[in-house]
């Protein structure tokens, strides 16, 4: 069975964590410079937006857009096939993005501005959703493995083996219905 919610909450997560990048590379002053004031909190629209806190930001939502890219092309062209790999792309970019969320709530706390529930709410919702995904992966039945050709032949071996044996020993304890002797 495909997985559905997998590749959706990724793309949601890309297109957050991609337009927070947008969002820090933007100019600092101005009306685009709103925006990445309303992000980091920072309502005086000065204090401590500064360029170095802009793109350290920027490459820390940069880093997990492109993570979070890599799950929903591992959801789908991996799929069900390989729950491990899924797992461990999944635990990378949720990881990263609560580094991330980290980096912006200490962002917040250098400057001025009073730290607001929005990174907790943020990485509540990271929180739901890597529940979600890890419970879709889960419910997702393993595929069983095909035996390979030298696996049902060694199985033929040892069936064939054991019917000889317990053939021969039937035969030697005198059992009814086999005669000693014949063949």
């Amino acid at each position: 069975m495909r997985q559905i919610l997998t590749p959706f909450l990724a793309v949601h997560w890309l297109a957050a964590f991609a337009a927070m990048a947008g969002a820090c590379v933007l100019d600092a002053e101005g009306a685009k410079g709103a925006v990445l004031a309303g992000l980091l909190g920072d309502h005086s629209g000065g204090g401590f937006i500064t360029p170095w806190t802009s793109a350290a930001l920027a490459v820390a939502f940069s880093v997990t857009a492109a993570l979070f890219l890599w799950v929903f092309v591992t959801a789908l062209l991996v799929g069900s096939d390989e729950p491990q790999e899924a797992e461990e792309v999944s635990r990378y970019a949720f990881g990263a993005a609560v580094g991330s969320l980290t980096a912006l709530c200490l962002a917040r706390a250098m400057g001025d501005a009073a730290l607001l529930g929005e990174g907790a709410v943020l990485t509540a919702a990271l929180a739901a959703s890597y529940a979600a995904i890890c419970a879709e992966r889960w419910s997702t039945p393993a595929p069983v493995p095909e035996p390979e050709m030298q696996e049902l032949q060694d199985a033929a071996r040892l069936m064939a083996a054991s019917a000889g044996h317990n053939s021969m020993l039937a035969r030697i304890s005198g059992r009814p219905g086999t005669v000693m002797g014949d063949r």
